[in-house]
Parts: C-alpha cells; structure tokens; sequence
C-alpha cells in the first residue's frame, strides 16, 4: 500500500517507532537513525531476562522491518548527511522533548523549509507548551496525569494502571492516522504537514466514551464496583468473576434473563444502584462450579460471556490460530504480525529489527570501525547508501580521519546482560573498568591487581569488571563501594544511569579514578555537574603532557590524605576543569601548585586553586575523585596506593 514511501524514523522508546513500524508493515520503508556506540535505548530496555543477538525483546518488537543508521546530530557532519536523507523522505517521526529538535536544527520548520513535501509527526507528552510541556514524556507518568487510572480496579483499591504501555501504543496509532491523512492531502494538494499529538491527548481520547459521560452528568467521579469490577458506568453484572476453577467474563446481560440460569432472586431488581450487591450474589454462585460448566449453561440462551484466558491458553486456541497473527522475523525472532488485512492479505513483512553488525555509519565501507559484516551488507537500505553516497560532498568523500589504534579506542560497545556475581559479603567493592572512550590498557590492567589486593587487604570481597550492565538495581544492591577505574566515554544506557544514580544517592559510595572524568564532554549532564562537580577541559599536552609538579595537600582530615606529606613532588599528566567544585558538602583534599611545572596549553591553567583530589556529597551518597593515575608504574608507588586505599574507606564508610 506504501510502497516507495521512505520514512526516517528519529524516535525513541516506543511511541514514534511503534507508528513508524505500523508504517512499514504497510509497505513504507523505514530507516531508523540511532546514537552511535548506544542505539536507540530500547535495545536496552528489558521486559525480562530475555536477550536476542545482543539486544532486548522490545526493540525487536517495535523495531523489526526497518534499517538503521548511526548518526550523531550534534556533530555537524552527521547531521549533514541525516539533512540529505530527509530531503528525500516522505515522512520524518519524531518524539523529542518539546524544544530539543530545534536545538538541533531538526525541528518540523527547518525540515519542512528544506522539503516542502515532507511530513514531520512528533509525539510529545503532554503538548509542545504549558506546565507541562517539559515533564518526561513516560507511559506511567501519563497515565498518572490523566485520570485513566480510576477506571480500573474494584472501589477500594487505589489508582490502577494500565499493564501494557497503552499511552505509547495509542499516540503511535494516532499519530500513523494524521500521517495517513496528511499523505491523502498531499497527493491531492502536494503539500506537507506537520502532525502533532501527544501521550496526554491519545490517553483522553482513549477515555472518550466515559469522559463525555462525566462532562454531561453534572461532573460526578466514576464509580468503580466494589466487587469483580470490569468498568466503572456499565451496571450489573458486568464483570470477571472467579470461578471453581479459573475466571468467567459476564458482559451485558439483562438480569430477568441471567436470574433464572443462576437460580438467583435478580429480576425486578436495579442493575445500577444495586449494582454491588448484585455482583457479590452473582460472584457467589460461580465460584461454585467450573467456568466450562457455566458457559456451557449460559451461552446458549445467548448469554454474553467468555472464559479469562492467559497467554498460554490463548495461543492454543484453534481460534487464535486460525487467525495467522505470529511470525519469526530475523535473527530468531518470534513476534506478532499486522492487525490489518487488505484485499485477504495481512500487511507486513518477515524483516527482522537492525542489528548492530547492520547499521550505517558516516565512515566508509571499507573502514574496519564500520562494524559492518559483508554477509550482512545486503540487507541495509540500498536506497539511504545510495542517496547519501549520491548527497555526500566530494570532499567528505575524499576526507579520511587518520585511523586510531584500536587499543586505545575500542569500538564502543554497550552492554545489555549483566554479568553473573560470585557470592559476595556484605559491603563487597565493584571495580568497573569499562571504556568506550580513550583507554590505556596498560594503566587500567595495573590498577585493576591494585584495586583487587587493596581492597582484600581490608578484609572486603572484590568483583572486577568491564561489563556496565552489572549497573542494575539488583546486583548494585550487594555493593557499599564502586571504584571507576578511569572508565570512559557513554558507558551507560538510560536505565543504567537511573538505577546508579539512584544507588549512590541512596548511600553508595563512589571512588573514580583519574579517566572516570577526564571526558571531554558528557551527554549525560548529571555526571559532571553533580557527581563530579566540575568538566574536564583538558590535561598538559604534547611536547610537555608528563611534567614534575608539586602537589599541595590541603585537607588531612580524609583517610586518603591523612598519610600524604605536605608536600607531594611526582611526576603526572595534570587535569584541568571548567571550575573549582562547590557546593554538595565539596571538600578540597589537594590542589596543584601551577608555580611548579609549565600548564601548556595556556588554557589549562587554573590560576591559585587548581584541584586534584576532592570528595562531595550526592544525595546520602559519597563521591571521592582523584585525578592521578594516567601511567601504569603510578599504582606502584606506595603513596598513590595509601591515597587509593583510604579514598575507598572513606567512601565505604569504613
């Protein structure tokens, strides 16, 4: 049906990309940009315990017929080439906070400027302005704030929520209509559009129905059954009811019909305002035999009812069967299929999601950081590589970048399943050594023994790592500590980040050493403005990076400096930061002595307080950071050893 319609989806999450593969199953192709190095977070994003080829059982089910390519918009030339892609694309999807796709230079004017055809949708949370504007646009949070939640539920309980992400499916579904409706207007008009919606507004019109109703009948609160309640206006003896041996739906019935099929005083009784008592007589007496024994009594006196199934009773029903709703598309992948059936014909196709091996980066073909398997080439878009191979400046094509040694760049890898723990005692330390950035593999493996003996030699268990996953709720509850063995680069995903942000602010303690922020920037704001308290801005370059320089030990009232000398001559290569930290209990343990070496370049130089050593407070958490550690012999030196020792009980709290 939308055969030779290209559709760039740039959203996250479910929202954008589920109406971006309601797109493709009916015919569009899709190209989905991600982040390089992380992907679209929902390849991280669990439902379970389930992993397929690296990625979770959601952005298999929301991403499957689609290519992908790695683009940074930030960075000029990506953004460059995912500008020549949308100039020739039908339909671009978008899920953005309200304001950041125009700090981009992706925002739904400047795109349609360039290609007056094209079709810009974007799913907000709650609208592009108003208080709410700038809220996190989440399934949860939305339901929260639209009343949907005291539908459901018998009258005692609280607020109860959807179980399926039903904001995000319903926005997606809006949205695939505007766009269809846009695509109608435009072959009639040839004029774009700009579609809008939000989680807030498909939440309301989902509610439609008892929203009228409430709007209508002087602003009365639903009232939800207080027994086997099923909807909160509809009377007696709408419900599910337990049964002897499972659960019985009973939809609208007249009860001078169902009275003498229950052998229950019902008839001339009101449905509504009796409507409780009515239910509880009803829930009384099938509990008192099975659910076949009733359906076989009521359904052919044409009685409304059906059995409760779960899943595994429904996929074995002929019915669900016949219905031809599962399919195994790429990678192994079982999923469901179109809704929609044109001409006797399901919409769809057997294409699995992107995987990492498949996705188009802006280097070359020929380039190893590609990641791109020759066996896989195929399967990417034909046409994205051709139009930005056909887009792309000649000067760009010619331009290399002088490759990197893999060893001190290692393709960015962002993992997903989290590393079996041995038994660990209580206040066990994490040692986590995962680079995405620059590494210096022969500083990190020197400080990974010293760590280890280090932290046995205070009586404590160790797990050393390089897998970032074991950043889950879960296994961070076995851990008082976290030392940061100059970790680099985006290390975390979104779900990641939330759950160490919530354990250090909950008490954990945290020691990061040297690289662990030394990042010239960082996406993820909170790490350096709260964890850290201040940007790295850079470090003594080449000719003259390792200088001898004193360092004065200004506060000795810490573990880690206590045993420091007034005075600390060595040699190192010297961070510099945007600020002197401040603020979150922030206390100097030691500054550098500019008087004492050359800061090259100028920039680096700080002035009379040039920190190296500090600790701050997070929430009830405990943050030590010290900016030594760039050579590998430095872990040998007994007084970075007394420093690194009393920098970890002092997080621990011991």
């Amino acid at each position: 049906m939308l055969e030779g319609l290209l559709i760039i989806d740039m959203a996250q999450f479910l929202s954008g990309p589920s109406a971006a593969l309601r797109l493709g199953d009916l015919g569009a192709r899709v190209i989905k940009v991600e982040r390089p190095g992380s992907g679209d977070i929902c390849r991280s994003l669990y439902l379970s315990d389930t992993d397929i080829a690296g990625d979770s059982t959601l952005f298999h089910a929301i991403n499957r017929n689609k290519q992908s390519l790695a683009a940074d918009l930030k960075d000029p030339r990506d953004a460059a080439r995912v500008h020549r892609l949308i100039a020739q694309a039908d339909v671009v999807i978008q899920n953005f906070r309200p304001g950041v796709a125009e700090r981009l230079g992706f925002g739904p004017a400047a795109l349609r400027a360039r290609n007056p055809r094209l079709i810009v949708g974007s799913i907000s949370g709650y609208g592009e302005d108003g208080p709410w504007a700038d809220l996190p646009g989440q399934d949860l949070l939305a339901q929260a704030l639209s009343g949907a939640m005291w539908l459901s539920g018998d009258a005692q309980d609280g607020p109860v929520p959807f179980g399926l992400s039903v904001a995000d499916m319903l926005a997606g579904h809006v949205l695939v209509e505007g766009i269809l409706a846009a695509l109608v207007r435009r072959g009639i008009s040839s004029e774009g559009a700009h579609v809008e919606t939000s989680l807030l507004e498909a939440l309301i019109d989902l509610q439609f129905e008892v929203l009228t109703t409430h709007l209508n009948d002087g602003g009365r609160p639903p009232r939800r059954a207080a027994v086997d309640n099923a909807h909160a206006y509809l009377a007696a003896p709408y419900g599910t009811y337990r049964t002897q041996d499972g659960w019985l739906a009973l939809a609208m019935t007249p009860l001078e019909t169902l009275a003498p099929l229950l052998d229950l005083p019902l008839a001339g009784r009101d449905p509504f305002a009796e409507r409780d008592a009515i239910k509880a007589l009803i829930a009384v007496r099938l509990v008192g035999a099975t659910t076949r024994h009733w359906l076989d009594r009521l359904r052919p006196h044409d009685i409304w009812c059906a059995p409760v199934n779960d899943w595994p009773r429904l996929l074995a029903e002929d019915a669900f069967q016949r219905l031809d709703m599962l399919q195994q598309v790429g990678r192994g992948v079982t999923t469901t299929r179109s809704p929609v059936r044109i001409d006797g014909a399901r919409a769809g196709s057997p294409a699995g999601a992107p995987g990492w091996a498949n996705m188009m980066t802006r280097s070359s073909p020929n380039s190893a950081s590609t990641r791109i398997d020759r066996r896989e080439l195929m399967s990417l878009s034909l046409l994205a590589l051709a139009l930005l191979a056909q887009t792309a400046p000649a000067t760009q094509q010619s331009a290399t970048p002088p490759p990197r040694d893999p060893r001190n760049w290692p393709t960015p890898v962002m993992d997903t399943a989290a590393p079996k723990l041995p038994p660990l005692r209580r206040g066990a330390v994490l040692v986590l050594s995962k680079t995405n950035g620059f590494r210096d593999p022969e500083q990190i493996d020197a400080a990974k023994a010293v760590l280890a003996g280090i932290i046995r030699k205070q009586g404590r268990d160790v797990f050393e790592t390089e897998n970032a996953a074991v950043i889950n709720p879960r296994d961070l509850a076995k851990f008082s500590t976290i030392v940061l063995n100059s970790t680099s680069g985006n290390i975390f995903d979104d779900s990641q980040r939330a759950a160490f942000k919530a354990w250090v602010e909950k008490g954990g303690g945290v020691v990061l050493l040297h690289g662990a922020g030394g990042d010239p920037t960082y996406d993820w704001k909170w790490y350096p403005e709260t964890l850290i308290g201040a940007q790295f801005i850079g470090h003594t370059g080449r000719p003259k990076q390792f200088q001898q320089g004193s360092i004065d030990v200004i506060d000795r009232s810490n573990p880690a400096t206590r045993d420091l000398p007034a005075k600390w001559v060595r040699t190192e290569e010297w961070y510099s930061f945007d600020k002197v930290p401040s603020g979150n209990c922030t206390r100097i343990l030691a500054t550098l002595d500019e008087t004492s070496y050359e800061p090259f370049p100028e920039r680096t130089r700080m002035g009379k307080t040039h920190p190296l050593i500090w600790t701050r407070c997070v929430g009830k958490g405990r943050v030590f950071f010290s900016a030594l550690g760039h050579k590998a012999e430095t872990y040998a030196e007994p007084l970075h050893q007394t420093l690194i020792s009393g920098a970890i009980r002092w997080a621990a709290r011991r």
